[in-house]
């Protein structure tokens, strides 16, 4: 759920910082100035509660979205990863070449590829790769891949939704304000002089470097992104890393406690590995010996 809220966060907050900064001072830049201090100040788990208010979808619940997208009970659920009552079947995982490359259903290509019992835990990749006898074993509204798969994400929307543009305000500042400072700098102006389109100048020449200081943030969003979703995972009941890490410390499993320590500092180091490799690709300056 945190790698896709960052997913909804990066894109998000430079596309808006970008287009705040080229637009300084005019309306957009100010509304979304406003927005940007708005969506950083305000409570993740308070944000997290308002979604479920409007898009509110259950047996006995009615969303205030329901008038406005003409829906009945409401747009999107509201907890857990999946409805209720619903689980994997523990045993009969197993995909094949051809659940990856259709055309290769079949042929003699069609291999099996080893998948460990009882799933591996993310629920978008188990439900992409679910057996036919698991799907057999599921009730009717789940009875193809498309339709396991098409649960688990409207499953994810508002949890992602709540981290992800939370997230997005502050990224949104911290572009606008570097791609500030590049934009005085004298390779700008040059590029300007040389009559190149103000697209370009912006895109190619200014938003490279003004990235840097981005990647350096992604690198900590990414290693915090296992245990810095623990509000959001309680408000809508979704059974992730940082909800798992905190009962662990509640009840004293140290053993868990100890694996939860382990892969998030091994997705630390994995980050700081892949920052190091973004900063040679959006600044030339950098090279890696």
């Amino acid at each position: 759920m945190s790698f896709l809220a960052l997913a909804i966060a990066y894109p998000l907050g430079i596309i808006l910082g970008i287009v705040s900064a080229v637009r300084q001072d005019k309306m957009f830049d100010h509304l979304s100035r406003f927005l940007a201090i708005a969506f950083v100040s305000l409570p993740i788990f308070w944000f997290a509660m308002v979604l479920q208010l409007f898009f509110a979808t259950g047996p006995d619940n009615s969303g205030i979205c329901d008038p406005i997208f003409g829906t009945d009970g409401g747009c999107f659920p509201i907890y857990g990863r999946h409805d209720p009552g619903f689980s994997f079947p523990e045993e009969g995982f197993g995909i094949t070449l051809s659940t990856l490359i259709p055309f290769l259903d079949g042929t003699f290509l069609d291999l099996s590829i080893p998948y460990p019992d009882g799933g591996t835990g993310f629920h978008l990749v188990d439900s992409w790769f679910a057996s036919d006898e698991q799907l057999a074993a599921l009730p009717d509204e789940y009875g193809s891949r498309r339709l396991l798969f098409k649960d688990t994400i409207l499953h994810l929307v508002l949890p992602c939704t709540a981290l992800g543009v939370a997230s997005a305000g502050g990224l949104l500042r911290y572009m606008r304000a570097s791609l500030l400072e590049v934009l005085n700098e004298d390779y700008v102006r040059t590029a300007r002089a040389k009559g190149l389109a103000e697209w370009r100048v912006i895109i190619v020449h200014a938003c490279r470097n003004a990235l840097v200081p981005i990647v350096t943030i992604l690198g900590f969003s990414i290693g915090g992104a296992i245990g810095g979703a623990v509000l959001t995972e309680t408000i809508f009941a979704f059974n992730g890393m940082g909800r798992v890490a905190v009962t662990s410390i509640q009840y004293l499993d140290f053993t868990v406690i100890m694996g939860v320590t382990l892969i998030t500092s091994v997705i630390f180091l994995l980050s700081n590995l892949v920052v190091d490799i973004m900063y040679a690709v959006v600044d030339p300056r950098v090279r890696l010996e």
